[in-house]
């Protein structure tokens, strides 16, 4: 239908556009984030039996990279309520920024059976882990949760067809046929679940693609920490992640969508305790920017880098051509009276 005029006959239509925009910087400075840290602790101490005043300080100090105050942050919050499913998580990336892939995976799969977790909390936490086991190469630990998935959602085709996909593989014929009965009436979308993911990922892509080499022959995991503290990456309980060359020891690629803006974290761990003296290079693409930053890791992590995205908004006119990507959902639509200006 055509766009009515604007009134009086005056001015033109508008719209609104959406740019993201992203600003990287080697090192990871974290001065700004004091006054908010300092902040949070003293919620924490006004309010010790609040769980979220925890959950808060934990995703600051996570941004800040203050190890020590995080380790004795998670300690209170662990003797308040050891069972608690962001207790568990925080935790679990934690030991995973300290180069621990495998203890910080066993943390996350207790976050499973917490108490406080719902069955929503539940499925998503294993379909996060068998996603993550997959990606450091552990198909059978994999299977363990895709199993565990199924038997949570018992009705959803897709579940019980990556239940059946992975006990072939492990060589379990009749356990895979038994999942096969469960829906039989569903069996032509369990068939095309399989079918589909038989299908050899392309390249990955993301809001974020961070591409590392190295030469030291070390098993080294790529990261991104969120604004709000939350740890992206190959090991994380995290659906947003995409990895590629996930167990190779010279080489990874790790892929996020995230819309949030603020500070982003680039971080690089090793996957298991160890010494030595790490060179490579590291390169980050960012919305709309990419840089490459040299790294010599000598502990058991480094921040590299930190990224800072923003989102501008510019009216355009409303037949002309956008000049950057609206968000999902288009761009708001409005008018203004002066024609001159715009």
């Amino acid at each position: 239908p055509a766009r009515r005029p604007p009134p009086n006959g005056r001015g033109r239509w508008m719209r609104r556009v959406y740019t993201r925009h992203a600003t990287v910087v080697a090192g990871a400075d974290a001065s700004t984030l004091r006054d908010r840290v300092e902040t949070a602790k003293r919620a924490v101490e006004q309010n010790p039996d609040a769980r979220s005043k925890y959950r808060d300080l934990v995703r600051l100090l996570a941004q800040s990279g203050d190890d020590a105050e995080l380790a004795r942050t998670l300690d209170r919050w662990q003797a308040k309520d050891p069972l608690d499913t962001d207790l568990l998580t925080s935790r679990g990336g934690f030991l995973a920024h300290q180069g621990d892939r495998d203890g910080s995976l066993r943390v996350l799969g207790g976050a499973l059976s917490a108490p406080s977790a719902s069955i929503t909390d539940a499925t998503g936490t294993a379909s996060a882990l068998a996603a993550a086991y997959d990606r450091s190469g552990n198909a059978a630990v994999a299977c363990s949760f895709k199993v565990a998935l199924a038997e949570l959602r018992p009705k959803d085709p897709q579940a019980i067809a990556q239940a059946v996909q992975c006990e072939r593989s492990q060589g379990e014929t009749r356990a895979a046929d038994r999942w096969l009965a469960v829906l039989p009436e569903k069996r032509k979308d369990i068939d095309a679940a399989l079918a589909k993911s038989a299908v050899v990922d392309g390249p990955v892509y993301g809001d974020f693609v961070l591409s590392a080499t190295w030469d030291d022959g070390t098993d080294l995991d790529l990261a991104l920490i969120g604004p709000d503290g939350q740890r992206f990456a190959g090991g994380s309980s995290n659906g947003k992640v995409k990895l590629r060359d996930g167990a190779s020891l010279s080489k990874e690629t790790l892929a996020v969508n995230n819309w949030s803006n603020g500070s982003y974290v680039v971080e690089i761990a090793r996957a298991k305790p160890g010494a030595g003296r790490v060179s490579g290079k590291i390169t980050i693409r960012a919305v709309d920017t990419t840089q490459v930053i040299p790294f010599v890791l000598e502990g058991s992590t480094m921040r590299v880098a930190r990224v800072q995205v923003r989102t501008d908004v510019q009216l355009v006119p409303a037949d002309g051509p956008p000049p950057g990507n609206p968000p999902p959902g288009g761009g708001w639509r409005g008018w203004t009276r002066d024609p001159v200006n715009f």
